[in-house]
């Protein structure tokens, strides 16, 4: 081994910065108002120090400041933190995993739903919880304690899913100083952004503002640090004033390129360069000739590599090719070197024993103890290493190309690297099917046993062992699949993009949205290899969108349909592009106008292009209108779809159908909704799908429902309940069974029901919760209901909490919104019947959530915001009533507001759906209304009668609300005459 190459790689030392270091610490040790979190930005080339600074950094704090808790550096180009809940388990573990017991759990639950290839929607919304527990628990802990996050080389997620992860947890965080070090980088294959260009980004963040971010632009040392840099290394002190001006200029004053040309001096020709020529064409500051100019000793270069001339540039370029000359050997020491920049991803023992060892030639390479203690080499957690990022880029660019010109000797690598890749992944395969094979096998003598299928984990603690080590086992799998993905790539970009393609669809399709995330990361540094308006392009970043859509990071799917929408003019690709733009608009608050606009485009699009699908356009469309609340629109939609899907497609016609009868049956147009339910069943039932005809079921059930019709709906549920019991699908399971459940509580006679109906709300919780968090909120919100008819009211408060998180998670406006007024509801009866402050104080406790969609004109849900109203009302009218039952002030102020609240409430509901809390409700809610409004003094009675007449008599159909305040009218009246 050439232990005189060994000696000379000294390791970097920190020097100067002192300047930048102090702009750090106190960023870091000043809190700012209401607990407000800053970012720092550290941006400057490769070789700058910046790792070095951010380092010393960590260390200072650490050392000095114990009152601040401090992560990181965490190394972006490290494949582990391209994992986001990776980023999130870090930072737990750093901070004290005590405090984060609710995101760690999450994460569980999420890897387990992996394992048990659970729908996607249910997993996405375990996702989206877990970055809503993450910011739960991590905002608890720093509004009582200071944090300092350093993330290095983010220029390599710059554009990626990970970096909108991690901007949207720092919009998210308070009380945090987040130090992120990057360099120029190239996001969404656009053109070379500096990484400053994010300032902007960061202030708009209400928790950071533009006063809260600042920029450190690090250049190459003053010459006067510099200097003193070389005379402090050894063999430095010796050099010739024009051998240091010669290093000052070549080397930009770049800590890391000086520190690599000072260890190999009698290696490079370009410094027997003559030193005027050096600095005339490869100037460090603007005007440096001007005598008139004071020098600029203290002041760092302002003059960069991509500012020189073409004369300045190739002989800057000429030097770094020779800083690293010597390692174009054929020593082990630089066959060994050079293998490991080549290989980028993962060097661990094993691939350093089979890989970068494997040629004979260099069999007294160092030994991998040796190897970990180079000073450029980086150990990762896991056990492996990598080059340093800039070391590893010159070896890459200069020293490969003149041993390896034709860049065969690269593919070798590269194919060496997916065997042995296949390799690993195969035997940890092997590995899995075992575990999943006892897994299986346990839970059926446990099912033989117990008869039930049903278990709980502290009841079977082998189960959950066997799944703690499948979950380890899939996380080590993960970047695995990925890295053989990156190489390739490297060996055939047309080949591993079509590697890309099946392993990315294949993941999805498993609902594998990390490993499918990690894919993606793989191939996004790679977009700069086709060409923008290529159909390989279209695909890579049609799938960004995709992703960015369900992690819900709307503004980045927006900004790369826009991208793709100037790149490509042909209308099947507008049409794919419009429909996930209309997915993105609608699920961004105030833009669902835009939303809707993007789907009739679209739809306009297909009329005109035959090939394209309109029936799928017009469904979209109808979806849409549904998640809007436009009942009306959305049947219209379905309608038109049928129209124009062919009879032959008949489980499409089926699926269309079954949607259009539900919003049908809303809109109390029962015949119409039975009469093609009774057309599609029979089909269904002997040839369809069996998850279509259950859900036929379901909706059949729905349907006779809201008629009350209760025996009929029964039936229903019951055949889909044995049809998803027979096919074992337990996420539609939950979702028959808690509908069953609401509907055993409706009959006439609720409480001869509880029990049934407790036992299958709690299955259907149980279901939905692990396999179909779609349905989640509405079983959340029936269990409530249940709860508080049994008389459990802090259950039923947990419930309808708990459902309005994950309504908020799933973006289900519609139980949102429902979770918030049974919430309230509740709140209002239990402070009127006991007058306790606490439940008062519940009453609008959401309001400013409902109030992000009652202002909102694209949201029709007329019933449920006419609901929120009338708590509205029923809280004041209980107001005026404390008011006079304690003689505490004026009880008109209170009326006032009920009678008008009480008057937009009716007149919304009366405009709503027909189902079990619209329109078919106002029979009960006026014998309400007419019970307080007999309380009232006649006078102020007659005064509420007079204002609903002349407010509702202006509706369309005024006839529903006209009997109610005839009726009303008669009792005042009554009781008038009664009191004369």
């Amino acid at each position: 081994m050439d232990e005189g190459v060994k000696l000379k790689l000294a390791p970097p030392t920190f020097h100067g910065r002192r300047h930048e270091l102090a702009q750090i610490i106190e960023m870091a040790t000043s809190t700012r108002p209401n607990h407000g979190s800053s970012v720092l930005l550290l941006e400057g080339p490769g070789g700058m120090g910046k790792s070095m600074l951010v380092r010393q950094a960590t260390d200072e704090l650490e050392k000095n400041h114990s009152e601040i808790y401090v992560v990181g550096p965490l190394d972006m180009d490290d494949t582990n933190y391209h994992i986001a809940s990776n980023v999130g388990l870090q930072i737990a573990h750093k901070l004290g995993e005590k405090y984060f017991t609710r995101y760690i759990e999450a994460n569980r639950k999420y890897q387990g739903h992996e394992i048990q290839a659970v729908d996607r929607t249910t997993i996405h919304i375990h996702l989206a919880l877990g970055d809503r527990y993450f910011v739960e628990d991590y905002s608890r802990f720093a509004r009582k304690n200071r944090v300092v996050i350093f993330a290095d080389t983010v220029e390599t997620i710059r554009g990626t899913h990970i970096w909108s992860y991690f901007s949207r947890m720092i919009a998210s965080l308070p009380n945090t100083l987040f130090v992120l070090s990057g360099r120029r980088s190239s996001p969404y294959g656009l053109e070379k952004r500096p990484f400053s260009s994010e300032k902007e980004r960061f202030g708009n963040m209400p928790n950071i503002g533009k006063d809260g971010v600042d920029v450190i632009q690090l250049q190459g040392w003053p010459k006067q640090e510099a200097r003193a840099f070389i005379a402090n290394t050894s063999g430095g002190s010796t050099l010739l004033k024009d051998d240091i001006e010669r290093l000052l200029y070549l080397s930009r004053c770049q800590p890391l390129h000086l520190t690599l040309a000072l260890q190999h001096l009698p290696r490079m020709p370009v410094l027997d360069r003559n030193v005027a020529e050096i600095k005339q064409t490869a100037p460090l500051y603007a005007n440096e000739f001007d005598a008139t100019i004071p020098a600029k000793e203290s002041l760092a270069p302002d003059i960069e590599f991509d500012d020189l001339g073409d004369e300045g540039k190739s002989l800057v370029t000429q030097f770094n090719r020779e800083l690293l000359l010597h390692m174009a050997d054929s020593s082990p020491l630089s066959q060994t070197m050079r293998r490991i920049a080549h290989l980028r991803r993962r060097i661990d023992k094993e691939m350093y024993a089979r890989i970068v060892t494997f040629s004979p030639a260099i069999r007294d390479a160092p030994t991998w103890d040796e190897l970990i203690k180079q000073p450029w080499v980086r150990k990762r957690t896991g056990g492996y290493v990598t080059w340093h990022d800039i070391v590893g880029e010159l070896l890459r660019k200069h020293i490969w190309p003149i041993r390896d010109s034709s860049g065969k000797k690269r593919k070798l690598l590269s194919q060496q690297a997916i065997t042995l890749y296949t390799e690993l992944i195969k035997n940890l395969q092997v590995k899995i099917n075992k575990l999943n094979s006892k897994y299986d096998l346990r839970l059926k003598k446990i099912n033989e046993q117990e008869g039930d299928a049903l278990f709980l984990e502290e009841d079977f603690p082998e189960l959950v062992e066997l799944t703690s080590q499948l979950l380890e086992l899939r996380r080590r799998l993960w970047p695995i699949e990925a890295e053989k993905l990156y190489y390739e790539l490297d060996a055939d970009v047309q080949a591993g993009y079509q590697a890309f393609l099946r392993a990315f669809n294949q993941a999805g399709q498993a609902g594998q949205l990390i490993v499918r995330e990690l894919f993606l990361s793989e191939m996004e540094p790679f977009l700069q290899a086709f060409e923008p308006g290529s159909n390989e392009y279209f695909e890579i970043v049609f799938r960004q969108i995709q992703t960015a859509v369900g992690d819900n990071l709307q503004d980045v799917a927006a900004e790369k349909i826009a991208h793709l929408w100037d790149l490509y003019r042909d209308p099947i690709r507008q049409y794919q592009l419009l429909i996930w733009q209309g997915n993105t608009f609608l699920r961004t608050v105030g833009r669902e106008t835009e939303g809707r606009q993007s789907f009739e485009a679209a739809l306009q699009l297909a009329k005109e292009q035959e090939e394209l699908g309109i029936g799928e356009a017009l469904s979209e469309i109808g979806f849409a209108h549904r998640q809007l609340g436009n009942w009306e629109q959305a049947g219209k939609m379905y309608r038109e779809a049928l129209k124009v899907t062919p009879l032959s497609k008949r489980d499409l016609r089926a699926e269309i159908g079954i949607q259009l009868a539900y919003v049908q049956a809303l809109l109390g147009e029962y015949d119409a909704a039975n009469a093609f339910m009774r057309g599609t069943l029979p089909y269904l039932r002997q040839f369809g799908d069996r998850i279509l005809f259950g859900a036929g079921l379901s909706v059949q059930g729905e349907v006779f429902r809201y008629q009350k019709k209760y025996d009929e709906a029964h039936k229903a549920y019951d055949e889909a309940l044995a049809v998803f019991s027979e096919i074992e699908h337990l996420g539609w399971l939950g979702t028959v069974q808690q509908e069953k459940a609401i509907c055993l509580i409706q009959e006439n006679n609720p409480r001869r029901n509880l029990l049934e109906a407790m036992y299958l709300i709690e299955q259907a919780r149980y279901f939905c919760r692990e396999q179909n968090m779609r349905d989640y909120p509405s079983a959340l919100n029936r269990a409530g209901r249940i709860y508080e008819l049994k008389g459990d009211y802090e259950q039923a408060f947990t419930a309808f909490e708990e459902g309005i998180e994950v309504a908020q998670a799933a973006q289900n406006i519609w139980f949102l919104m429902s979770n918030i007024i049974e919430f309230s509801e509740l709140a209002v009866q239990l402070w009127h019947d006991t007058e306790i402050p606490e439940h008062h104080e519940k009453i609008l406790k959401h309001e400013s959530l409902v109030k992000t969609y009652d202002q909102n004109p694209e949201y029709e849900f007329k019933d449920l915001f006419g609901r929120w109203h009338l708590v509205k009302g029923h809280k004041a009218w209980y107001e005026g009533k404390q008011a006079v039952k304690h003689n505490k002030g004026s009880a008109e102020a209170s009326w006032q507001t009920a009678m008008e609240e009480y008057a937009l409430g009716f007149s919304m509901v009366a405009q709503g759906y027909y189902g079990s809390h619209g329109i078919g409700a106002l029979p009960k809610e006026g014998e309400r209304l007419k019970h307080h409004v007999l309380e009232l003094p006649v006078e102020e009675g007659k005064r509420w009668c007079n204002y609903f007449h002349q407010e509702w008599g202006e509706l369309d159909d005024p006839a529903v609300l006209q009997g109610i305040v005839e009726d009303i009218y008669q009792g005042v009246s009554e009781k008038e005459q009664a009191s004369s």
